[in-house]
Order: C-alpha cells, then structure tokens, then sequence
C-alpha cells in the first residue's frame, strides 16, 4: 500500500475522541504571555505551575506544562552548562597541551590531542561528500531522486532560474517507496 493511501485510510477512520481541559490561571497567564517566568523556581517550570504562597504544591497536577515553561527551563539549564564549560577550559586546554607535550603519551593519543587542539583553533579541514546512485534507466526517474536532483545547484545562477519558475521545479514530498 503507498504511503498515501495510507493516509487517507487514517483519515477516513473515525476521528479520536477529544477531551476538553480545564487549564488552571496560571498556565492560563503562561499562555497569553502574561506571566513572569523569572520568577518561577525550576520545580515549578518543570511541573508547569506555581507553588502555594506557604511553599506547598496545592491541587491536582497540571495536565499540560505550557511550552514557555519548558523553553524557559531549557534556557536556564543551557546558560548554566555554559558557564560550568566556561569555567573549565582554561583547564581543558591546559590538561590538552600538557597531553601533547608530555613523554609519557603515546604517539597515537599525542596525535588525536593535536588534531583535536587544530581542529579547535584553526578549524576543521572541508568535508567532500560524494555520491553516486544507481538508477534502472529503463524505468521512469524515481520522484525522490528528481527532489534531490533539483534541491542541488551548482551555481547562483541555477539557483535564480529554479526560483524564477523554471519548469525544472518539481514540488513535491516523498511519501514512501514506489
């Protein structure tokens, strides 16, 4: 069965039942962006509501954590693992060159250390990908090699043509082997 017909069975299916929630005033004040998140300790982003004014959880919990809570809590976890990281490459390069400068290390960890210390500083050298893929030519050009074929242009002037319109453009979505 094709991937589409695949979908439009699920379509013709019974739709799933939906239950409607209540959200409390607070994910409420979350999602019209009236709430300061600032303020809120990691708990309570993590549960997705805001302690008790005695420092209790009161209610049920909340059935849905708003998304601004959880990119909140992600940007505060994030920050704090940079400034750890910060603090620590001093050390990193120190501990990096005393590896490739010691006796005791082995030419091939000496040699890993020195890719790794020019990778860093100088950056890495440019990956080549090449790629080849057989096709029957006496069958039709498959829909996900025309995708790519035309996705990959060798010059600004290719690019500008296929955004002009040109009847190379195939729109389309692989959805499944044909």
């Amino acid at each position: 069965m094709h991937m589409s017909d695949k979908r439009q069975n699920q379509r013709d299916e019974t739709p799933p039942v939906r239950k409607r929630i209540t959200l409390s005033k607070s994910s409420t004040r979350v999602l019209r962006g009236q709430e300061d998140l600032s303020e809120w300790d990691e708990q309570e982003l993590e549960r997705g509501r805001r302690r008790g004014k005695d420092g209790s959880w009161r209610g049920p919990p909340a059935k849905v954590v708003p998304l601004a809570c959880h990119q909140e809590l992600n940007r505060r976890k994030f920050e704090e693992a940079g400034r750890i990281l910060k603090r620590s490459l001093k050390d990193g390069a120190e501990a990096l060159r005393k590896m490739i400068v010691s006796d005791t290390t082995s030419d091939s960890d000496r040699l890993k250390a020195i890719e790794l210390l020019f990778d860093r500083v100088l950056g890495k050298a440019p990956q080549h990908v090449s790629l080849d893929v057989e096709v029957d030519s006496e069958g039709p050009e498959p829909a996900w090699l025309r995708l790519v074929r035309n996705a990959v242009v060798g010059s600004l002037q290719q690019a500008r043509e296929l955004m002009d319109g040109s009847p190379d453009v195939v729109n389309g979505e692989v959805v499944g082997e044909e």
